[in-house]
């Protein structure tokens, strides 16, 4: 092999190389629109998988008021026990014309 011969090996392989690293640019450009578009489907999902389920439970869910604790974040004053009187006081008769009323 002469001396051109391997200048002219030597200048292809760069060239080679060169072409190589550009492609790579290209497709690391790619690949970062790529991941940045299934970042962006991925959270559009998510949001629709949430709209579909707040949906279903709007239609298929319990509709009675009787059950709406279930809200998310909000505090009901129907779910608590109420207290008891402890001592009832006996009804004090008063009399009426016809009949005895308690009070």
């Amino acid at each position: 092999m002469g001396a051109d011969a391997k200048d002219r090996l030597i200048r292809e392989l760069k060239d080679s190389v060169s072409e190589q690293r550009q492609m790579n640019k290209t497709f690391r450009a790619a690949l970062e629109n790529s991941n940045a578009q299934v970042a962006e489907l991925t959270v559009q999902i998510r949001l629709l998988n949430e709209q579909l389920d707040y949906m279903k439970r709007k239609l298929f869910g319990r509709s009675s008021e009787k059950h709406a604790a279930e809200t998310d974040g909000q505090l009901t004053h129907f779910d608590e026990p109420e207290e008891e009187k402890s001592a009832i006081l006996p009804a004090a008769e008063i009399p009426v014309r016809s009949h005895v009323r308690k009070t």
